[in-house]
This record gives structure tokens, sequence and C-alpha cells, in this order.
């Protein structure tokens, strides 16, 4: 406008500029101006001119225009995030006019390799990625009538692949409290980060152990016997750590049984019967038993090896007058015990063998009433026990003893016959009788025979005569004696005959 000293522009979003609106003077030698607007707004603009003399014109045409849409912010994951899940949402802000947005995921800054892109009509997005990746994405809004340019673009790290467990199998039972857990190795991870625990919340008694193997870890400590655990895994690197693995537990083996102790015989025991019973305590989860026993302390020969007794007692077979070593031990799933102490006791000797009689001889006769009887000694015997009978059944028992010796003084009847037999005694039994012996007792010594004929002091007895006596009971023979003295110092005339008389 020619003479115009001053512009006055007006810059508003209605018509009729009654809202906002912007007023800017500007002087006649500047037609032009920079204002500041809001995006993607339409707006309405005129300009009037003054001049020094107060005069004004009136506004020119009202014109229009529409700003660009802003490009929209983004919001999450931030740049530089790490740690973002592979099924991750993509969010920014809404842009104010815009009715859909334009989503771009790369793997580069130039957004040259595109994993994913679509419109959205929201603020948001789900994409799915890769494992340990680094993505840029940036977004642009669009209306019906413009797309913004660009947002920044922000840059950010998925975590590491969930690691596969693989060993112990899930539900395993019996396993030792030092095992060793593997799972399968995931690229990029630089430690994983293991957990165990007693509940399957993982919420207490939890023991979590950092370990930097790419495959396994093997656990040498915090396991207890007989107990449930539950463990998992997951995988970290700089970009974050992943989800946990799946949840797999075990159970571990018990703990092995206790050492028996024992009980029946008393150790050093002796004269055990030939078929013994050997006794011990039962102990607390033990499955069964092994029993050894042997002639030598230190058991390098095993007269007996006894394993999966599920008894607290076994019959054994021994020899006489033998000493024999045994001891005991527990087992269960969980392995077995150390041995018992070790006991001995010695079997009960043999039973004697059979004694010989010795004297007198068999079928003695005249054997003195008072008399010794023997046999021959019987090795291992402790005593003996003799019998004398008058009947070869020894059915009318004469005489018994029991002697330590192999003899017996006995006093007997005369003229007798008598059997005798012996027999073995030690802490293994009673021998078998001897043979039976016999022998007959010598006979009474006869009576005094009484002299009848002639009588005593006779006198003027012819020269040629009879003595003659009463005959004595027994008596098989007499010996007759005649003397000048009464001492029979000289003996005139003797004889034996076998009558009561004598010519």
């Amino acid at each position: 406008m020619s003479g115009a000293t001053l512009y006055r522009i007006q810059v508003s979003p209605d018509t009729n500029f009654s809202t906002a609106a912007i007023v800017v003077d500007s002087t006649q030698n500047d037609s032009s101006r920079v204002v500041t607007l809001s995006y993607g707004t339409k707006y309405f603009w005129r300009v009037l001119a003054k001049n020094d003399g107060g005069d004004t014109s009136i506004w020119s045409t009202e014109w229009k225009f529409k700003t660009l849409l802003a490009a929209p912010v983004l919001k999450t994951p931030l740049s530089g995030a790490t740690g973002q899940a592979i099924a991750d949402t993509l969010k920014w802000s809404r842009v104010s006019g815009a009715t859909s947005y334009k989503v771009q995921v790369s793997t580069d800054t130039g957004f040259t390799t595109i994993t994913d892109s679509g419109t959205q009509t929201d603020s948001s997005r789900t994409v799915s990625l890769v494992n340990n990746t680094g993505y840029f994405w940036h977004v642009r809004a669009i209306s019906t009538d413009d797309t913004s340019a660009w947002s920044t673009e922000y840059k950010f790290y998925t975590v590491p692949a969930t690691p596969i467990l693989s060993s112990p199998s899930n539900g395993s039972a019996g396993l030792p409290v030092k095992d060793t857990l593997k799972w399968g190795g995931v690229s990029g991870a630089t430690f994983y980060n293991v957990q165990i625990s007693k509940d399957s919340n993982f919420t207490s008694e939890s023991l979590s152990i950092n370990d930097t193997a790419l495959s396994s870890l093997k656990i040498v400590s915090g396991l207890s016997n007989g107990r449930k655990y539950f463990w998992r895994v997951n995988a970290s690197n700089t970009n974050g750590s992943s989800a946990w693995s799946s949840r797999w537990k075990f159970i571990t083996i018990i703990a092995a049984s206790g050492i028996p102790s024992l009980a029946y015989p008393d150790s050093g025991s002796v004269n055990r019967p030939l078929i013994d019973t050997l006794k011990w305590n039962a102990v607390t989860d033990a499955a069964f038993y092994n029993l050894q026993v042997s002639t030598v302390s230190d058991f390098s020969v095993k007269l007996l090896d006894s394993a999966g007794l599920n008894v607290t007692s076994c019959l054994v077979k021994l020899s006489n007058d033998s000493t024999y070593y045994w001891r005991v031990n527990s087992k269960n799933s969980g392995g077995a015990s150390a041995w018992s102490s070790v006991w001995k006791f010695t079997a009960i000797v043999a039973a004697p063998g059979v004694p010989v009689p010795a004297s007198p001889g068999n079928d003695t006769t005249n054997l003195p009433i008072t008399d010794t009887l023997k046999w021959i000694a019987v090795t291992g015997a402790t005593s003996y026990y003799m019998q004398i009978s008058t009947d070869t059944n020894f059915t009318t028992v004469f005489d018994s003893a029991t002697v330590i010796s192999a003899y017996k003084a006995v006093t007997l009847a005369n003229n007798t016959k008598y059997f005798w037999r012996v027999r073995a005694i030690n802490a293994g039994g009673v021998g078998t009788w001897s043979s039976e012996w016999k022998f007959t007792t010598i006979v009474a010594a006869p009576g005094v025979p009484v002299p009848t004929s002639p009588g005593n002091d006779t006198t003027n007895l012819p020269i040629t005569d009879t003595l003659k006596w009463t005959a004595v009971t027994g008596a098989i023979s007499y010996y007759m004696q005649i003397s000048t003295d009464t001492d029979f110092t000289t003996v005139f005339d003797s004889a034996t005959v076998t009558s009561a008389y004598k010519a």
C-alpha cells in the first residue's frame, strides 16, 4: 500500500479471528513475517496497512493454510533400552490431526532392512522380534491430507533367548545331592541365572546362583537328601536377561540309612550251637541289610556274604570249635551305610569220641571185689560217665559215676558177673557209649571148718586114724596141718584134700 508505514498481521485458527489470534506488526519495508504456529492446524490470516497520518486500511482478503502434522514423540521403549521382550509393544504420543501412524522397525539406522512395518490407528504397535538383537524404530503421523516427518529414531535391544532345560529330566527322582543341572546354550548369553527352590513359586528357601558356564552348572552344595526341588534358568548379557525357562522339578535321593548295631549273640560268646541265629537292631529307612561272616577278622575270606536281607536276623551253619567274626550294614536307594562294629563268637566243640575200655580185660574172672576200671582217654573230653550193671541191658545199674579221669575205683560183690561201659562228655554233648565189657568177681573166702574127730584132748589114739571136720559151704578143698607144737613151727604132716576128712 502506497504511503503505508506499518502493517498489522492477524493469524487465527478460526475465520472470525476471535480465538487465539496472533497479531504481529511489521514496518513498511518488511512485507513478510515469521510466526510460530502449531503443527497440523488450519490457520486464517489477513493484513491491514497504516500510515503516519493515522489512516488505516481495511483488512485484506483472508487467506488460509494448514501447517504440517507434527512428528510423533516416541515413548517406549526408550532409546538405548535393554532387556526388551521379543513380543514388545512400541508406544508414542498421539499427534493432533493424525488419523493413523506409520511405524517402521529395522536392524540398521538407515532402515534399509525393515523387520516390521505397519500402519496403526492408535499410538502403539505390538511387534514380533528376535532375541539378542538391536533394533531401530521411528513413526510418522498421517492425516487425510498430510504426512508428518519421521520421528526421532530410537534404538533398543532385545533379551537373549530363554534357555531350554535338558537334564535332569522333569520329575526325576533319586538324584544325588551333588549333581549337574544342564540346559541348552543361548546365543549371545554371557552368563546364566539359576534358581533352585523348595517351593514352586520360588518365594522362599531359594538358592540363587550366577554362573558363567554356557551350558551347565554343577551344584556342589545347598541340597538336602529326600527333598523336592524346583529349578529354572534365564540367560543374561549386556542387553538384559531373558524370561525364565520353564520350571522343572526333581527329588534328591534319600539319605543313606544308618549303621546297624549288633544284638545277638554277644561278642565273645562261646559254645554257640552249630545252627545259630545272628540278630541286629533295625535301622530307620533301611531297605535291606548285608551280612558278612568270616573266620578272619579282616573278612578277606567270607564264609557268608548275604546281601538283600529284609529282616534283622539270619540263620547260620557253623563248624565245631571255630571262631567267627560277623558284621552288618544297611542299604537303601540313598546308598549303603558303613559296616557295623565287628563281633565274634566261637561255635561249640564237637561231642567227644567213644572211649575204649582197657582194664580189667573183657571176660576177666576172679576179679577182686575192690578194683579199678580203666579206659583210654578221649581227646576233648572233659569228663566221663561210667555205669556198672549185673545185666547186659543195664536195666539195673549197680554203680554209676561221673569222673574227670579215665579210671574209676569200684567196690563189688563176690562171685558176681558185671557188665560195664563208659562214655565221654564235653560242652559239645555226651558221646556214644563204649562197647560193653564184662567180668566176674572172685568168690568169697570159705568159712572156718570145725574139727569133729578125734575129739579135743583125746588120748591113746591109734597111730593110724582119720581126722574129720565139718564141711564148709563153698569150700572146694581143705588144707590140713599136723604139728607137734602148738605154734605149728614143726609141721609133722600137711595135705590139701577135697573132702572133710584126712586119713
